[in-house]
């Protein structure tokens, strides 16, 4: 109870740190197969699992530490194991844009209808669509969702139940 928020915000790596620990922060210690290759061997990626300083969370999804996982690398598992057309979706990218008051375990990403994919980490529900213009995406989001207006049309269509529909509406209101 007496921790302040800035001793709970990660540290900042120093000016001079290489690009993996810069890609480590921006993605929450959390990153590709494809990603940690391109900074590491193969034998020095398969080294840090064993020894258990990191673990496999999915089948090309590395979490670069061996505690519990968050709900921001939950976030970033879902989407790094969808591939690189998912967008963090409905009440998933409300609550990464700043929502709160509706916990929910179940990370929802969007992809468009036309993308394959392997099966998905557990915990994480893929809903299609075939209409997904600019405007709905933010730009700069990491890692990427859908813009606040969407998301939350999107959860409200997805809530389970009318009341929670509603409420999810209004709390994007307030």
């Amino acid at each position: 109870m007496g921790k302040s928020w800035a001793g709970m915000r990660r540290a900042l790596p120093s000016y001079d740190a290489d690009e993996l620990t810069w890609l480590l922060f921006r993605q929450e210690d959390v990153l590709s197969l494809q990603q940690a290759r391109v900074h590491l061997t193969r034998r020095a990626i398969r080294h840090r699992v064993a020894t258990g300083r990191w673990r496999q969370a999915h089948r090309a999804v590395l979490v670069a530490h061996n505690g519990p996982v968050g709900p921001a690398q939950l976030r970033w598992i879902a989407v790094l194991a969808a591939g690189p057309t998912a967008l963090l979706g409905g009440l998933t990218a409300a609550q990464a844009g700043g929502l709160r008051g509706f916990p929910d375990r179940v990370v929802h990403l969007l992809l468009p209808a036309a993308t394959r994919r392997s099966p998905l980490p557990t915990g994480v529900l893929a809903h299609r669509t075939t209409h997904l213009p600019d405007s709905d995406v933010v730009p700069v989001a990491a890692p990427p969702r859908t813009a606040a207006a969407r998301s939350i049309v999107d959860a409200a269509q997805w809530a389970p139940t009318d009341i929670q529909a509603r409420a999810i509406v209004a709390a994007a209101f307030q």
